[in-house]
Parts: structure tokens; sequence; C-alpha cells
């Protein structure tokens, strides 16, 4: 009786979610907020930091893309964090850039390095308002940059910029992380957005008010702080902004070993971001019975695409005909939208994609025909 009533209650949620997720695909077909922001953003002080950590090969073409960027009102500073190679000395050579450098072997990562820009901006005598944090890989395109000072300094909230990710024709999966990266940070972002829901952080292309940034728990060890931070300003009640007119852009991980080690740490770190998030999200809840928190905390606890389909089959195995046929709909409706948002941009080449769907459909359709049948045959001692 007590199995029964758990997996009665994991089907609701695994419903709740279903239509949580199809209402974010079907607001973001409506047009984005209309941007009111001008091409420039003149008497806002900014700084653009750039957390980097052994990045010689490329931090050459990331200052130089950057420099440009660079104005009287908006500065450029440069973590080198634990680097063993020559990252600080090439970022020496462009002198519009302050270089920071930290030492800590103990407490490698983006959290401890931006705690420490956090200390920095907080002991300097002339602080910018806004503080954009990008990563040493990431591109913006003209005039992101201004649109998302300018929009922080409007919301006084933090701003998260439209991300996106880039795939290689050379690099086997690249164009299926690239749509999976599409539907998860920029259709669910602007759903999320259109519905009047806080957004979540995305780790590049962030804009931070100063006193934010500054007061923002950086933990000494984790690699989901983006996720951290998201549930911190959520608890807060000051969730982040999404603007969708501020585009950044970055690369998958060259090389199959590499990139598969990316996609490993993307996932994993969003099981992660979960289970150390979701409690204290709930705690907030508690005390603030809010609408929007509520919403966020049904959004924050999906877990990946294909695991959470991977549930749905489960439940379906398990309940017979009522969940069979809720997720059976739910799977053809998601399937449907994104079909319907892919002929509309096509964010990666179609012959790559269908190149690549077979051998991901032979690998997984494998694993969740054996969930299938094992829940199958086990369905009448289960319940």
């Amino acid at each position: 009786m007590v199995w029964h009533t758990i997996g009665w209650a994991a089907g609701a949620l695994w419903t709740t979610q279903g239509v949580l997720l199809l209402a974010e695909l079907v607001a973001a077909f409506f047009p984005a907020r209309k941007d009111s922001s001008a091409a420039e953003a003149p008497g806002i002080s900014a700084l653009l930091l750039v957390p980097a950590r052994n990045e010689a090969s490329t931090i050459a073409a990331t200052l130089r893309h950057l420099d440009h960027f660079l104005s009287p009102s908006v500065r450029g500073a440069i973590l080198c964090d634990n680097c063993t190679d020559d990252t600080a000395a090439i970022a020496a050579r462009f002198p519009r850039w302050t270089i920071w450098e930290r030492h800590d072997p103990a407490h490698v990562g983006k959290g401890p390095a931006l705690q420490e820009a956090a200390r920095r901006v907080a002991n300097d005598p002339a602080p910018a308002d806004v503080i954009v944090v990008t990563d040493a890989d990431s591109r913006m395109t003209e005039s992101s940059l201004s649109r998302l000072i300018l929009r922080c300094q409007e919301a006084r909230r933090v701003v998260q910029g439209r991300t996106r990710l880039q795939s290689c024709p050379t690099q086997r999966g690249s164009a299926l992380s690239a749509l999976a990266w599409w539907w998860h940070n920029e259709l669910r972002e602007q759903g999320r957005a259109n519905l009047g829901w806080g957004g979540f952080l995305q780790g590049t292309g962030m804009a931070f008010p100063r006193a934010d940034f500054v007061s923002l728990p950086f933990f000494p060890v984790s690699d989901v702080e983006d996720k951290t931070w998201t549930v911190e300003l959520h608890r807060r009640g000051r969730p982040p902004v999404y603007e969708p007119a501020a585009l950044w852009e970055s690369g998958v991980a060259r090389g199959h070993g590499a990139w598969q080690k990316q996609r490993r740490r993307w996932e994993l770190g969003h099981l992660r971001a979960i289970r150390q998030g979701l409690p204290s999200v709930l705690g907030a809840l508690y005390f603030r019975r809010d609408p929007k928190l509520l919403a966020f905390a049904i959004d924050f606890s999906v877990p990946p695409l294909f695991l959470f389909l991977l549930i749905g089959l489960v439940g379906a195995s398990i309940f017979g005909s009522p969940f069979r046929l809720v997720a059976l709909g739910f799977s053809a409706s998601l399937f449907i939208l994104l079909g319907l948002h892919f002929s509309r941009e096509r964010i990666v080449p179609l012959t790559s994609l269908t190149r690549e769907i077979g051998p991901w459909l032979r690998m997984k359709s494998g694993l969740l025909l054996a969930v299938g049948e094992y829940f199958g045959r086990r369905k009448k001692s289960l319940w």
C-alpha cells in the first residue's frame, strides 16, 4: 500500500512536470519581450569579468574579440585561477585588461574563482554598477553586452542573456548536443519569460548588480555554481531576468573524449543540482506561499529529457492504461512542439541531425526496451 501511494505520487509529479514543460514550449511561440533597450548603455559603469584556467591556447583570441567591447564605462578583468601555463602572461599583452591571479590549489573551480572576484569588487574604490561574467570560450554578438548591462540596470536584478551552443560538423554528436542545449536553455527559458516566471542562470552571459554579486554564496567545491545561484536568487524572491536580445555563443568541446566528458558533466551536474538545491527551495516554499516559487520548484526538479522520458516509460509499464495514455500523449505533444519550433529556427543542419539521431536512437532504444520489459514482468509482484 505504501509503495502504491508513493508510485501514484511520483506519477502525479511526472504529469505535473510534463504539463509545465508543454506550457513553456507553447509560450515560447509568442514573440519575446519587445526590445526597448538602446544600442548603448551610457553612464552605466560595468566590469566585464572573464574567469580562466589554463587557457593559454585561446585566451589571446578571446581578449581580441572582447577588447572592442571595452569603453570608458566598461572595464575588463581576467581572473587567472590556479593557472599553470602562460595564461596570465599572454593576457598581460592586452593593456586595457586588468589581470587578477589566484593561487589556491586546494580550491580550484569557477565558484572559488568568482568568490575571489567578488572580494576584489567589494574592495574596489571605484566599483562598477554591473558585473558581467563571460566564459573564456564564449563569444558575444554586437550590442549584446550593452543590452545586457542596460537590462540589468533597468530591472535591478540579475540578468541572463541568451546562450547558444554551436555544433561542429566534424564532431560526432555535436548537433544533438546543440539541439539539447537549444531546447533546455533557449526554448524553455523563453517560455518561462513569456509566462512571467523567473529564469535560470547558465554560467556565461550573466549580468549582476554589484550588491547581488558580492552577496551571493560561493561554495568551496561545486561544479554547478550557476544552478546554486539560481536557487539562491529564487529563494530571495529576486529570480533572474531573461534577455533574449543579448546572445552569447559557445562551441562544444573538441575531441570525442572531451565532448563525452562535457556532456556527462552537464547531465550529472543537473541531477546533483536538483539533489542539493531542491530541499532549500521546498523549505522556502513552505514559509512563502508563492505560486511562482512553486512553478520554479517543479521546473527545477525536471531531470534531463532522456531520463524524464525513461521515468515516464517505467511509469507506463507499472501503472497500465491510465498513465500509459498520459505518457504517450505527453511524449507525442512534446515532439510535435519541438518539431514546430525546429521548423521555425534550424539551429543545426538537418543533415547533421539525421546522421546523428540514428546511432543515438539505437543506443537509447535498447535501454528503453530493456527497462520497459523488466518493469512489465515485475508489475504483478510490485503491486
